[in-house]
């Protein structure tokens, strides 16, 4: 059975899509350029992070080690999406579960230090 060409292309065009998202949605690394760590809490971001990052991601670490599913063997990766849009590029089934609203809020804390 012969397909139409435009089928094959459309088909193609879709499956390059969704190989292209799984891959950068396995690997975010790629979209983080910038990054910051404490002990085993690593902050990334798109643009660059403030001195205070470091700070930032140590609190973190210390209010996850009181967690009973902490491990200190594990890596915590945080990627810090500054854009709604971004956001729901890596969650799209959970848009609202919390996050890009207070990009904002961490855009002015960043530039009054």
């Amino acid at each position: 059975m012969m397909t139409r060409p435009w089928l094959r292309r459309a088909i193609l065009t879709l499956t390059v899509a969704a190989v292209l998202y799984g891959v950068v949605v396995r690997w975010p690394h790629v979209v983080f350029a910038y990054s910051a760590q404490a002990d085993n809490v690593i902050l990334h971001a798109r643009a660059p992070l403030p001195a205070r990052a470091a700070a930032i991601a140590a609190e973190a670490g210390r209010r996850v080690k009181r967690s009973p599913l902490y491990s200190a063997e594990t890596t915590y990766d945080v990627f810090l999406c500054d854009t709604p849009a971004l956001f729901a590029f890596f969650a799209p089934v959970n848009r609202s579960v919390g996050g890009p609203e207070r990009a904002a809020l961490l855009q002015a804390r960043s530039k009054s230090m």
